[in-house]
């Protein structure tokens, strides 16, 4: 952007002029802002922001947080690439704990002690966490491994078949050390 000439003059603001405007605006905005919880909560910042960056992006990841888990991904993406951060994922390093948080609250909102992956995954999807995104039973256990979290074979009463799923008692070492 280039500076404006000091010979050329600039018409004054009239709020008067844009009233009519704004009153939409503003009516659109208290309409998708009114089922928030306000004040919102603080945003996660990626590692990598800091100082007045953080302070610059924090009130936009917060509005990106409370529109939903893409919102949030591409803000932190943006968020780095405009500071020319490099090698750092924009998760800001939440995104593995993110998995066991959201399977240790599957189990909890569950009270099984044993998981079927397909279970597991539409519970997964349900929970909409920003730092998990859309996920599939091949990329979960993906995630889990470096946890030496595995999927296992079991059976469920009632049904002929095995399945495959997780186990609490194998992921209750993995919940305790990191969550």
């Amino acid at each position: 952007m280039k500076p404006r000439p000091k010979d050329v003059a600039l018409a004054a603001f009239k709020r008067e002029a844009v009233a009519e405007e704004a009153r939409g605006i503003r009516k659109n905005i208290h309409a998708w802002t009114s089922p928030l919880p306000l004040p919102l909560p603080e945003p996660v910042l990626p590692n990598g922001l800091a100082d007045r960056p953080a302070e610059i992006w924090a009130p936009l990841l917060q509005i990106a947080e409370a529109a939903g888990p893409s919102w949030a991904t591409h803000i932190r993406a943006a968020s780095l690439a405009a500071q020319g951060v490099t090698g750092v994922t924009a998760s800001g390093g939440k995104e593995k704990a993110a998995v066991l948080r959201v399977l240790q609250q599957a189990f909890h909102t569950s009270g099984l002690t044993q998981i079927p992956t397909g279970l597991l995954m539409e519970m997964i999807k349900e929970q909409e966490d920003p730092y998990i995104g859309d996920i599939d039973a091949r990329r979960l256990a993906e995630k889990l491994a470096p946890y030496e979290i595995q999927s296992i074979q079991f059976r469920v009463p009632g049904e002929t078949n095995p399945r495959r799923g997780y186990r609490l008692l194998d992921c209750q070492e993995a919940f305790d050390l990191y969550l």
